[in-house]
């Protein structure tokens, strides 16, 4: 379960780093935005693959969630659900469409989705496994921190010394995650511990793929993505 935490750390520390890195004295940087045919068109099967997928997976959760007849299982298989297609419908609008490739508001949740994915995934885990005053306490915690992140993500050029900002609520969202791993532990079946494991490793992966300047690192960063998700989900779906 530590390994859920590579993502976030991995992404944040990586997106700090000057994005045209020389790998070779005479090697050329590749462009963000690749222009050949096969490129273009990897990015929008992933992409939209990974859409389809999320909106699948919505439903099939809920429909869980209502046989079991419970509230607070269907809003947090909802809110989680919400989460994850919200990610992946806007990623898939930003890196395929122009118009909204230049959307401000768009390119600022981009950029935050990390704070989502993190709160969206948590939900279930606090409000379903840990439940009572411990998992809802953590559950608004980690919320409230997610929030100010995207706050911070979207006034980051009216706040000042915002990566310091960031680097503490980071720490705070990684000291809420351990916490919630150490109540995990004696709750979750463990084989839905080694999903969620091998969830994380492979979104640490993602993270790595989407920086680095090679042909098709987009689609391979979202192909890893989703993989990832897809572990997370069946460790929610059979375990949670």
């Amino acid at each position: 379960m530590n390994f859920f935490l590579i993502y976030d750390i991995i992404n944040y520390y990586i997106s700090i780093i000057p994005k045209k890195i020389n790998y070779g004295e005479n090697m050329p940087v590749q462009n963000d935005n690749p222009s050949t045919a096969l490129t273009e068109i990897l990015n929008t099967i992933s992409h939209g693959s990974s859409f389809f997928l999320a909106t699948v997976g919505f439903i099939l959760l809920l429909i869980k969630g209502g046989s079991h007849h419970l509230l607070l299982e269907i809003f947090s298989y909802f809110i989680y659900s919400l989460s994850i297609i919200f990610i992946f419908l806007f990623s898939t609008l930003f890196h395929n469409t122009k118009q909204f490739k230049d959307s401000d508001a768009l390119n600022i949740f981009n950029r935050s989705s990390i704070y989502l994915l993190l709160s969206g995934t948590a939900t279930p885990f606090t409000l379903i496994t840990i439940q009572g005053i411990q998992g809802i306490s953590l559950f608004v915690i980690i919320w409230i921190l997610a929030i100010i992140g995207i706050v911070i993500k979207a006034y980051s050029k009216q706040i000042t010394h915002k990566n310091i900002i960031e680097i503490f609520l980071y720490t705070l969202i990684v000291l809420s995650y351990l916490s919630m791993i150490g109540m995990l532990h004696s709750r979750l079946h463990h084989f839905g511990i080694y999903l969620v494991l091998l969830g994380g490793f492979i979104y640490g992966s993602s993270a790595m793929a989407y920086r680095l300047k090679f042909n098709n690192c987009q689609a391979i960063g979202q192909s890893l993505s989703l993989l990832a998700s897809i572990f997370i989900w069946f460790a929610i779906y059979l375990y949670v």
